[in-house]
């Protein structure tokens, strides 16, 4: 070694193996964790299809968890893919008439990454809800949660927007991100009414 010159580092050699397993995984979740706390925009994730068929998978699964016990299986997983459809047929729609059609990749990454991990946490409150619905018990606290997490999503989505869609204002974003949510729940209860369902079951 010439005189100067750095000495390498060695500290990794001290992690024990489980740790250095975790690391890629954190990485690879960290850019959607951040974008869940609007840290990150959707120009911060990279432009890769395979990233995004993971993300719409994650999705669609969440999707088709919680209509599961709403619908029978086949249509639960009919309502699961429509919702996907929306997400990203929307998306498009709109990049296209903001001119933006080559962000629709990372966008729709984005949508579908933050709607997958929101969906993750909602799990548990949404199945929570559904207890209370047949046992006819009190989830004052499950349904405050529930719309803590509703109102947590159309931010996030809003953030997407007004970065995707280069909104001047994030109250924009917001507007469109509402419009999304009621646009999909209006689709979404002409396609698949829970009421006709629950008699029939």
């Amino acid at each position: 070694m010439r005189p100067g010159a750095a000495m390498p580092r060695v500290d990794m050699l001290c992690l024990r193996p489980v740790e250095r397993t975790r690391l890629p995984m954190y990485a690879n979740i960290r850019p959607f964790l951040e974008l869940c706390v609007m840290a990150r925009g959707p120009q911060d994730l990279p432009a890769s299809p395979s990233w995004l068929v993971i993300a719409a998978a994650g999705y669609f699964a969440v999707g088709a968890a919680i209509a599961w016990p709403l619908y029978p299986p086949g249509l639960a997983l009919l309502s699961a893919g429509v919702d996907v459809a929306l997400l990203f047929g929307i998306a498009a729609g709109l990049l296209a008439w903001r001119g933006y059609t080559v962000r629709w990749l990372q966008t729709a990454l984005a949508l579908a990454g933050s709607g997958f991990l929101m969906g993750v946490v909602a799990l548990p409150i949404v199945f929570s809800l559904y207890r209370a619905i047949l046992t006819g018990s009190e989830a004052t606290f499950s349904a405050l949660a529930y719309w803590v997490l509703v109102g947590w999503i159309i931010a996030i989505y809003g953030y997407i927007f007004t970065q995707a869609l280069s909104l001047k204002s994030r109250w924009s974003g917001l507007g469109v991100a509402l419009g999304y949510f009621v646009v999909s729940w209006i689709v979404m209860q002409l396609l698949f009414p829970q009421g006709q369902l629950a008699s029939g079951q």
